[in-house]
Parts: structure tokens; C-alpha cells; sequence
């Protein structure tokens, strides 16, 4: 069972990440192009005329959410405090032929991201085969929403900002599939502690409890992966999301192989912690069985998947012209 693999122990150091998860003795892994295995090109949306367009594409009410936005970096230097009120402004935000959303204007780029970047949207996901899913970082519910509007799967969602976790619970009770997701307001991390989460004050996603983003600073449980899958029920996990701002390095120092390997499919956003990479990562999914296959440049993520793998490509080619 899976309860049966211990993840307890204290908090360790970026270097002792780097030494547990990257010195087993073997060569490092290289990664496949991860970008090759999208349905659509990943977009950039560094720059404002990027950002203009997703959003444009993206949703309904695209111009308000983005001119509020736009607005509060402007007065942040001679208005801080008028920003911030801005910055927290709560608006509905629907994505054109999907979910309405209840958002705030910091709150924007988890949604783009998911929505108009379609950032999880791979050709290795079978989405008739996705039964159980772990959403660690479900930030307002955009990853949760897309997959559970794609699978009949069961969702299990941990959010520790209790601002953000709020509008996750309604965003999923909004879009139908509350009966199916188990929400948490907790943090995915290395070992169970009570730890202190920084939300910047600009974008919420980027809310962590390893680097200081400065903002507000908020107390948080964190728990390890074996107390999540043991609290949802899972026997195994079809799809694992990790966008946990840099715990996803003290998650992988203490989590076993065995442990790893009962997921199907990972994919991991990797954030810059100092003494850590996303190599060390990599390393240890390849090692617990896994096909790896990264796109640090562009969207930071890395893909993992068991071979062989039945995907949306290779059942295209198998059918009968």
C-alpha cells in the first residue's frame, strides 16, 4: 500500500536536495523535446502584446481583466497602496466556450497559462484513461477544471493560500465537478510542518513556501505526497501536477522510487531554487521507470510518463484508414 513509504523527516537544505536526488552514481538522463509533443506550439507570453493576444483568444471578458491589470503595474511606484486594492479586485472571467471563472486581477496568469496556453495540453495524455488526479498548487481551480471537464476523473486539490483556495472551492461548485474533487488548503512538500507561505502581491500563482516573493506572509500546513495519496484514497494516480514553486526539489529528496513510480504520469513545473535543478529531477524519473521529456525554456515543465503508452498519436495511426 502506498501509506506503507515514509516521507517524514525535517526540512532539508537546496544542497542536501542536490545531493539526495542527484548523486546516484549513474549518468545523467538526458530529456526529449517536450515542445514536440504538444498539440498546439507553446505561445510566449513575455511581452505585453503576447499577453494582450492570449488573453483576446482566450476569454470573453479579456479587455477589463487585462486593462486592471495593466493599470496597477502602472500606479505600484506612485500609488502602492491604490495598486494593491487593484491588485485584489475580484472580476468573472469566462473562457470562450468554457468554465466561467471568479478571479482576481493577480490572479490572471494560472488561468492563461492553463486556458489560453493550453500548458498541459500533450500528446501523451490520453484523457479516457485519466481516472485520478493530484492537483498540488490548484492556485483557482484552471488545472482542475481542465482536466475535470476532460476526464470523468476524481480530483484530489490542495491550494494553501485560503484567498485563492476560496475562489478555487467556488470555481469547482460553479463549473459542476465539486462532487468529484477533494480540496485541501494545504502545500505539497517534503515532510508534514507548519510553514510560511509568500504570496507576491502581483501574481498569486507564484506563491511559495521555499523562496520569499515578498507580499504577505501567511502560515500554511504542508503535507508529504504519501499523506495526499493516502487522504484521497488513490491506490495509484494516473496524473500527478506539481506546480508547488520550488518544493518540488524537497518533495523529490524524500520521495522513494516505489513511491514515484505508482503515478502514470507527472508533469512537474520547475522553479529556480538556489543548489538545485531540474536536472536532478529528471534524473530521478528516469531511475524510477519513467520516460522523461522536459521544456525548461519556454514553459518550465517536465513530462513523465511509463512506456509503453497508449497516446491520442498512436491511436490515430493504429485505426483503420
Amino acid at each position: 500500500m502506498l501509506g506503507a513509504y515514509n516521507q517524514s523527516g525535517p526540512q532539508l537544505s537546496a544542497h542536501e536536495i542536490g545531493e539526495r536526488v542527484g548523486s546516484s552514481g549513474v549518468a545523467d538522463h538526458s530529456a526529449a523535446d517536450a515542445g514536440a509533443m504538444r498539440l498546439q506550439p507553446y505561445c510566449d507570453d513575455s511581452t505585453q502584446l503576447s499577453t494582450l493576444r492570449t488573453m483576446h483568444r482566450t476569454f470573453e471578458q479579456w479587455f477589463p481583466a487585462l486593462f486592471l491589470r495593466f493599470l496597477a503595474h502602472r500606479l505600484e511606484r506612485v500609488f502602492p497602496a491604490l495598486a494593491r486594492r487593484l491588485y485584489v479586485h475580484r472580476m468573472r472571467l469566462r473562457v470562450r466556450n468554457g468554465p466561467e471563472m471568479l478571479v482576481r486581477v493577480c490572479d490572471l496568469e494560472g488561468p492563461m497559462h492553463v486556458f489560453g496556453l493550453s500548458e498541459y495540453d500533450f500528446n501523451v495524455i490520453d484523457w479516457n484513461r485519466v481516472h485520478t488526479v493530484i492537483d498540488a498548487g490548484a492556485h483557482v481551480g484552471s488545472f482542475s477544471l481542465w482536466a475535470g471537464l476532460r476526464a470523468h476523473c476524481q480530483i484530489y486539490a490542495l491550494e494553501p493560500n485560503p484567498e485563492v483556495f476560496r475562489m478555487l472551492v467556488e470555481n469547482l461548485d460553479r463549473a459542476g465537478i465539486s462532487p468529484r474533487v477533494v480540496v485541501r488548503s494545504a502545500a505539497l512538500a517534503g515532510s508534514s510542518r507548519v510553514a510560511t507561505l509568500s504570496s507576491p502581491t502581483r501574481a498569486s500563482h507564484g506563491a511559495s513556501i521555499v523562496s520569499d516573493k515578498g507580499g504577505a506572509e501567511i502560515a500554511v500546513q504542508t503535507m508529504t505526497l504519501v499523506e495526499a495519496i493516502a487522504d484521497a484514497g488513490y491506490e495509484s494516480v494516473d496524473f500527478l501536477k506539481l506546480d508547488i514553486e520550488g518544493a518540488e526539489y524537497e518533495l523529490f529528496a524524500t520521495a522513494s522510487l516505489s513511491l514515484l513510480s505508482q503515478a502514470r504520469l507527472i508533469v512537474i513545473e520547475c522553479h529556480p531554487v538556489e543548489g538545485a535543478t531540474a536536472q536532478q529531477l529528471i534524473d530521478k524519473l528516469h531511475m524510477a521507470g519513467f520516460a522523461v521529456a522536459s521544456e525548461l525554456t519556454t514553459s518550465g515543465l517536465v513530462l513523465a510518463w511509463h512506456e509503453p503508452r497508449w497516446s491520442r498519436d498512436q491511436e490515430a495511426e493504429a485505426s483503420p484508414s
